[in-house]
């Protein structure tokens, strides 16, 4: 089946995710509690080379699906122009109720990549930036506040970057440009009103390979803690290595869980092996 459907509890009107790629263009639903509409409408990727546009030339292909108690989650691939994929990634925290959505551009040609994540806002929500900091809540029809991190830029607006997250008419764009032939981007929302209202913060964390920290085009980590909970999303973009990050040790492609900075344990939700 070409679509798939996410949700925090299926015995009550919860927060749910909707994606269907039975068409060369992705579209997406996701609803707060009570079936607010936050997002809705075709999830478009960007893909430019030196400043030309890299044309889709095939449909999404599922690569991975996966789901539990505690996660649902979907990887899809598409190739764009001569050099390039796109592996993009849906992961929806049920307890937590929160949808990582992310990019990742592979390419196998140098030059100046940029990489465009176009996610679609419900038509009554809005989006409302920090003015300090990267992250933003999606404001929905009821009022909800939806946060927004968009984890692969740096928490604070004065800080260099090559990225943004801005609204273009409907529709949040999650952007990235570096001259490198691996990119990721990664926006993490919240279907939880309740974490708009508590204190925030993420972090870029170290990733080690043998003694040395690899770069970001190789492989990336993300900390991220809202109240008291925290979290930790790794994703290898090169060739999947024995590396470490935070104390954690990892083989994998992909890995998403709960840390415990009380107790320094890692809970891992979701391990996606790579080949090594």
């Amino acid at each position: 089946a070409a679509c798939v459907v996410m949700q925090s509890d299926w015995r009550k009107k919860g927060s749910r995710f909707a994606l269907d790629f039975s068409d060369s263009e992705i579209c997406i639903e996701a609803l707060a509690k009570k079936g607010t509409p936050v997002l809705a409408g075709e999830w478009t990727v960007q893909v430019e080379l030196e400043q030309q546009a890299q044309l889709q030339l095939d449909e999404w292909g599922e690569v991975c699906w996966f789901s539990d108690d505690d996660v649902d989650y979907i990887e899809l691939e598409a190739k764009f122009g001569q050099h390039a994929r796109v592996q993009r990634q849906a992961l929806f925290f049920r307890q937590d109720r929160m949808l990582l959505l992310a990019d990742a551009l592979l390419c196998d040609s140098s030059g100046l990549w940029s990489l465009s994540s176009r996610i679609p806002l419900a038509g009554d929500a809005s989006f409302e930036p920090a003015q300090k900091t990267t992250e933003g809540v999606i404001v929905t029809a009821d009022g909800t506040r939806c946060l927004t991190l968009p984890l692969h830029l740096p928490e604070w607006r004065r800080q260099a970057t090559s990225g943004s997250l801005v609204v273009d008419e409907e529709t949040l764009v999650s952007h990235l440009r570096c001259s490198a032939e691996r990119l990721y981007t990664a926006t993490l929302i919240s279907l939880c009103g309740r974490h708009a209202k508590k204190s925030v913060t993420w972090r870029n964390l170290t990733v080690g390979e043998d003694l040395r920290i690899v770069g970001a085009d190789e492989a990336l980590a993300f900390r991220v803690q809202i109240g008291k909970k925290q979290w930790v999303i790794y994703r290898s973009l090169a060739r999947p290595m024995r590396r470490t990050a935070l104390g954690m040790h990892t083989l994998s492609e992909f890995l998403a869980g709960r840390f415990d900075a009380d107790a320094g344990n890692f809970e891992p939700l979701l391990v996606v092996e790579g080949n090594s």
